[in-house]
């Protein structure tokens, strides 16, 4: 890790010391010192891009081309940062109308608040916590709700305390973006020592020294590719494949299972980019509106692929993610698959590539149920009604999804309860 740097300019005590010495050392001693630092620098540098010119002229380089730029020349050189229109930010609304009271006790009753008072605060971004604090020491001085913004006033001190060892923990002058994308990398070096399956973790700790020796920024909408320690390419934009034909009209719509939740069978394929023959699996997927990424297990993929493999091959490995679920973190594999719809012998949705985050062994009893993620959302016209039947309405034109749309009595809606069983007395679960 290179060497941080106080804010005021000078020069921390190396970790090995344990403290910051007083004498002023020799300049031999800080001239070796400023070469082995420059030496170490140099050689990063060199390392994160000698990739380059091996990789333009291997046939790995098609891996990063889009379909139609593959007989192309890849402009591996060309940097996209700046060239890439980023959409701005919405205006953050005006603050909410401030209220005070000025009684001896906090006013705490929700039936006593004026009618427009509001805990929100719009016109503050979540984490600006030095303005959320500053905020809540003035909400406490109105002398509305004090118990709550104490609470959250203490949690805000919490974070921005994290906030700040996260920085503390990375070189000087890092960004925020490139400081919690680092955060993230770390989770995933501390995973891949205890099981690096995919031979990642070398591909993990350098792009974790691009961040910390400042080869590499954190560029919105940018991406750039590695293979083991090597920097493949430039920032460059992550390319999406362009839509194709029109399909015919279809539509449909998929009802609940008795505890309300939707399934429904996917057709799902590996991609194949010499145009060799792909097998097919036809597999239950469900379609949790919540989910941003679709899931497989290794057995689906393996049977996907022939001759069957042991194991999923690390060249289908095209980096890791750590998403967030009702469990916690986890930090999984990524790999690329191609699904599509059929339906009554037409096809809703047309052969797509999408990213799966590729969960270990197979589907059973004890595992979880295989994630759709945002295929439907993005592929298709989707709605639901409130006719208490909990159907998921489907088309691939906005005409057909209005005419599949029921008239409904909203009044008469209802949000369902599920079974739940607990025990009243041991060994006797009453279920309702």
């Amino acid at each position: 890790m290179p060497p941080r740097k106080s804010k005021k300019g000078k020069q921390p005590a190396t970790p090995s010391s344990g403290r910051v010495e007083k004498s002023q050392k020799s300049k031999t001693q800080k001239k070796t010192k400023l070469s082995d630092i420059a030496q170490e620098v140099q050689a990063a540098g060199e390392s994160i891009k000698g990739g380059l010119t091996k990789f333009k002229t291997s046939p790995s380089s098609q891996s990063v081309s889009s379909a139609e730029n593959r007989d192309k020349a890849l402009d591996l050189d060309t940097s996209y940062v700046g060239k890439v229109k980023i959409p701005k930010k919405a205006p953050k609304p005006p603050r909410h109308r401030r209220w005070k009271h000025k009684g001896k006790e906090s006013l705490e009753n929700p039936a006593e608040l004026p009618d427009d008072w509001t805990d929100s605060e719009p016109d503050l971004s979540d984490d600006d916590y030095d303005a959320q604090i500053a905020r809540c020491q003035e909400r406490i001085k109105d002398n509305i709700m004090v118990s709550r913004f104490e609470a959250r006033l203490e949690a805000l001190e919490v974070d921005k305390a994290e906030k700040e060892f996260w920085v503390d923990s990375e070189p000087y002058g890092l960004s925020w973006p490139v400081i919690q994308r680092l955060n993230s990398l770390k989770q995933m070096e501390q995973d891949l020592t205890k099981n690096d399956q995919y031979k990642q973790l070398e591909t993990v700790r350098a792009i974790m020294r691009a961040y910390r020796y400042k080869y590499l920024q954190w560029n919105h909408g940018l991406v750039t590719y590695w293979v083991k320690d090597r920097q493949l390419c430039q920032p460059r934009p992550f390319r999406e494949p362009k839509p194709g034909p029109e399909p015919l009209a279809v539509k449909m719509s998929l009802p609940p299972d008795s505890v309300n939740m939707h399934y429904k069978k996917f057709t799902l394929r590996l991609p194949s980019p010499d145009g060799g023959t792909q097998i097919t699996s036809t597999l239950n997927m469900m379609e949790d509106s919540g989910a941003s990424i679709a899931t497989l297990y290794e057995d689906d993929v393996k049977n996907m692929m022939y001759p069957r493999p042991h194991y999923v091959p690390v060249e289908m490995v095209i980096g890791r993610s750590i998403v967030t679920t009702s469990n916690g973190q986890i930090n999984q594999p990524l790999i690329k698959v191609e699904i599509c719809l059929p339906h009554e012998g037409e096809v809703l949705i047309p052969w797509t590539p999408i990213q799966v985050l590729l969960m270990q062994g197979r589907l059973s009893s004890k595992t979880a149920d295989r994630l759709l993620g945002p295929v439907l959302r993005r592929m298709a016209y989707t709605a639901t009604a409130p006719d208490n039947r909990d159907r998921i309405f489907i088309a691939n034109n906005r005409k057909d999804l209005l005419d599949l749309l029921p008239e409904a009595d909203i009044s008469k809606a209802y949000v369902p309860e599920i079974p739940v069983d607990y025990a009243q007395e041991p060994g006797h679960p009453v279920f309702y």
